[in-house]
């Protein structure tokens, strides 16, 4: 699946009004949580909220890998308005899960067996929505854009395609 398509398929989700109200109630409950992680003493309070926050951000992941495999949709034409308050929408997200994980950390609450698995999880969670807000962004910039399908085209044309299977990440 390539990067685009990840950022049309998440673009069409922001025009949907109950994505936007899933994204702001993760930064809600994201904030809430950040302010009990400062008192180690309501641990299993904390333990239960993050496990909220952990089940609604899978939620949305899930929402987003269903418009990528499932059916294509009506698509619509957003404005770099749109995209950018997009991208600000997860990028603040982001930030608020970054400081939940770091207020958690220096709580020791990354040491806990009830938070432990939660914080780290909801840790991953804001690194791949840093790096989806990233694919959005590059979608804004046409000059880019062309370059790498032009790229693709080239790599294409002199049989330098791999299978992703076969791609060793170090």
């Amino acid at each position: 699946m390539c990067q685009l398509s990840v950022a049309v398929a998440v673009l069409n989700n922001f025009g949907n009004d109950q994505w936007n109200a899933d994204v702001y109630d993760t930064m809600a409950l994201a904030s809430r949580l950040s302010t009990l992680v400062k008192d180690r003493s309501k641990t299993i309070g904390i333990s239960y909220r993050l496990y909220g926050l952990n089940s609604k951000l899978n939620a949305l992941f899930k929402q987003i890998y269903a418009r990528l495999e499932g059916p294509a949709g009506e698509e619509r034409v957003f404005t770099p308005e749109e995209t950018q308050d997009a991208i600000r929408s997860l990028r603040k997200l982001c930030g608020l899960l970054d400081t939940l994980f770091e207020a958690g950390r220096r709580s020791r609450l990354t040491n806990n067996s009830l938070t432990a698995s939660w914080l780290n999880s909801i840790h991953v969670y804001s690194d791949e929505l840093q790096e989806l807000a990233q694919i959005i962004e590059l979608t804004l910039d046409e000059y880019h854009l062309k370059f790498v399908y032009e790229r693709a085209s080239k790599e294409r044309e002199s049989g330098d395609v791999f299978d992703i299977s076969q791609i060793e990440i170090k």
